[in-house]
């Protein structure tokens, strides 16, 4: 069954008092990735991904890269093959792809 996710309604401040805007959720997104990232490394004993607040808004990078894991994601909804990945993306090793990807399923089964 799907639950269903309440609305945040977002909060714009003006960026003529140099505050940066973040996209409703964001913060409760970035405390589920948080969340399932230390299940994950607790069970597994090995990090899938890294999240950097300083490269793309923190979101989880494949470890080791700056590479969104919802890029890879993407990639596959459209038909990428991971050899497709892999090969326009060569300083991303296969193990790093697979266990983004272990990562992936786990925080949807959360």
């Amino acid at each position: 069954m799907v639950q269903q996710k309440e609305y945040v309604e977002p909060t714009v401040e003006s960026e003529s008092e140099g505050t940066a805007t973040a996209s409703p959720g964001a913060e409760q997104r970035r405390e589920a990735w948080e969340k399932t990232l230390e299940s994950f490394v607790e069970r597994f004993a090995f990090t899938p991904v890294e999240m950097k607040s300083d490269v793309h808004e923190g979101v989880p990078l494949v470890e080791g890269t700056d590479m969104p894991l919802s890029t890879i994601l993407w990639m596959l909804s459209v038909g990428y093959r991971m050899e497709n990945i892999l090969k326009e993306y060569p300083s991303l090793e296969r193990k790093q792809l697979l266990n983004a990807l272990a990562f992936a399923a786990e925080l949807l089964d959360e």
